[in-house]
């Protein structure tokens, strides 16, 4: 994960729900572009990717958001119902 997300800001370390020890000689992985990381997904496929993968969770997108994301938009509601 920190190698297509790039290290964990530092700001961050005090709004994870779990405590993390954090070292400085981590190495220092730069954010990768996700298109490159899964090049099959559209870019409404890549852009609730990238909120479902942020560090901070108060920055992260909910479940509940991300169902109602437009990469769902075009799914069959009532054939999912019926699995």
């Amino acid at each position: 994960l920190g190698r297509s997300l790039g290290r964990l800001p530092t700001q961050s370390l005090g709004r994870l729900p779990i405590h993390v020890e954090y070292k400085d000689v981590f190495p220092q992985w730069r954010p990768k572009d996700l298109k490159e990381v899964v090049p099959q997904l559209d870019d409404d496929g890549l852009d609730l990717l990238a909120r479902l993968l942020m560090y901070d969770p108060a920055q992260r997108i909910s479940a509940k958001q991300a169902l109602q994301h437009p990469y769902f938009h075009d799914l069959d509601v009532e054939f999912c119902s019926n699995v």
